[in-house]
């Protein structure tokens, strides 16, 4: 015969009660992230995460080159002072010819050294136009890599151009190429600082300076043969 088992009224509201005070426990006691076991695993996971970006940013480079981007695809490339361990892999991936440089000499950068020595190495041309690290500097030398660039390009050679951080010199140079020699529009020019690291609330005198000599770069590349014309209305770039 099949047995059946049926709890009996007094059973069930045992087994409720019980549940219930358990229940009741759970809603009473506070959420994990206000227990000191819930700050210890927060700050474990901050520091994790902290420690993650420090070491990324300290090696990061070993890997990718620093802030290297294109101008134009397979014609002219940007970046910034590329590490002794990426600068002839990148020469060698993107076939560059003619790298001009917008830094001083420091003798003391094993980066840029290592740059100089593959210079014969790989068989590059090479240009250093200083400017100021704040993309400023003497105008001569401004109108000097923005017609460097404009020759070789014109001689088919693929361009690197960059500066140490890749941000302010590279970004100033490149945006003035667009704008006088490409003829592209200034919102794109000014676009293209700020995915480079250039902050328009903090950097304006890049800005300053870049309109403020946009007639006489101008002028000076018509001199040059390397623009017709000067742009009339002249570009201003910005938003």
């Amino acid at each position: 015969m099949a047995t059946q088992t049926i709890s009996s009224p007094a059973n069930t509201s045992y087994h409720n009660e019980e549940a219930l005070s358990e229940e009741e426990s759970n809603l009473s006691a506070p959420p994990l992230w206000k227990t000191r076991r819930g700050w210890t695993i927060c700050l474990a996971i901050v520091g994790i995460v902290l420690g993650g970006i420090f070491i990324w940013d300290t090696f990061k480079y070993r890997y990718i080159p620093k802030r290297f981007g294109t101008v134009i695809p397979g014609e002219i490339y940007r970046s910034g002072q590329i590490s002794k361990w990426m600068f002839e892999p990148t020469i060698q991936k993107y076939g560059i010819d003619t790298v001009i440089d917008l830094n001083g000499i420091a003798k003391d950068d094993q980066h840029q050294q290592a740059e100089i020595a593959s210079y014969e190495t790989l068989n590059l041309n090479h240009h250093r136009h200083i400017l100021a690290g704040n993309g400023t500097g003497m105008v001569e030398n401004y109108v000097d890599a923005l017609e460097t660039m404009a020759k070789a390009h014109r001689n088919g050679e693929t361009i690197l151009v960059h500066c140490a951080a890749g941000a302010q010199r590279t970004g100033s140079v490149t945006a003035a190429y667009r704008v006088l020699v490409l003829g592209d529009p200034p919102q794109k020019a000014y676009e293209e600082l700020q995915q480079y690291g250039w902050d328009p609330d903090s950097d304006q005198v890049l800005l300053q300076y870049l309109n403020g000599n946009m007639q006489f770069v101008a002028e000076s590349l018509v001199e040059r043969g390397v623009i017709e014309r000067v742009p009339d209305p002249l570009p201003v770039v910005g938003p």
